[in-house]
C-alpha cells in the first residue's frame, strides 16, 4: 500500500541539488546557476520528468559540477530509502512493472533473484517480442530445419537470405539463442 506522505531523501551523491521521493519521483532542487558570462540566475525547484531508457525502465540526467550522467530512478529511490547497493546486488521490482519505482515496490537482489522475477510476472522477454529480434519464431523453426544435416555452406546462405549476421545462423544451431523457439 502506498504511503498518503511522500518523503523525500538526497539523492546518494547528488546531495543539496536533487532528492528522491519514496513515490517514485526525483525533483531538482533550488539554486542559483552560472549562466553564460558572469551572471547567476537562480533555478526554481521542480519536480524532473522521466524518460523512458533501454528495458523498458524509466531515467533521467543527473548534473554535477558540469558534468551529465543517465541514471536510472529505481537505483536512485533505492540508494536513498533502502541503502547503499551490496557489491553484485541489482535493484528489483516487486511488480512486473518496471516504471513503478515506489521504495515500497523496491528491494535488493541476485542476477538469479531478478530473473526470477522477470519469469513469475510475464515479463521477460525473448524471442521475437525481444527489442533487437531480426528474426520471427517461423524463420528461426525454418533456420532449425534448413540445418538438420545441410551441406557445407547453408548457414551461410541462410544469413544472407535472411538478413542477418553468420553468426547469428550459428548461435541458433548451437541453442545459445533462440532456445526456447
Amino acid at each position: 500500500m502506498q504511503s498518503n506522505v511522500e518523503r523525500w531523501l538526497p539523492v546518494v551523491g547528488y546531495e543539496g541539488l536533487y532528492e528522491a521521493s519514496n513515490w517514485g519521483r526525483v525533483k531538482s532542487l533550488a539554486r542559483t546557476c552560472r549562466s553564460s558570462g558572469e551572471s547567476f540566475r537562480p533555478v526554481p525547484e521542480r519536480i524532473m520528468k522521466q524518460n523512458p531508457i533501454s528495458g523498458g525502465y524509466l531515467g533521467l540526467l543527473l548534473s554535477k559540477n558540469g558534468v551529465s550522467t543517465r541514471r536510472t530512478v529505481h537505483s536512485l529511490v533505492a540508494e536513498a530509502f533502502i541503502g547503499p547497493r551490496p557489491e553484485g546486488m541489482e535493484v528489483r521490482h516487486g511488480s512486473a512493472n518496471r516504471t513503478d519505482n515506489r521504495a515500497e515496490n523496491l528491494c535488493y537482489g541476485t542476477r538469479a533473484d531478478n530473473a526470477a522475477d522477470k519469469l513469475r510476472d510475464g515479463s521477460h522477454v525473448s524471442g521475437e517480442r525481444h527489442y533487437s529480434a531480426k528474426l520471427t519464431s517461423e524463420q528461426v523453426a525454418h533456420v532449425r530445419q534448413q540445418l538438420e544435416n545441410a551441406p557445407r555452406g547453408t548457414a551461410a546462405r541462410l544469413a544472407k537470405e535472411l538478413g542477418v549476421n553468420r553468426a547469428t545462423i550459428g548461435s541458433i544451431k548451437r541453442g545459445k539463442t533462440w532456445a526456447n523457439a
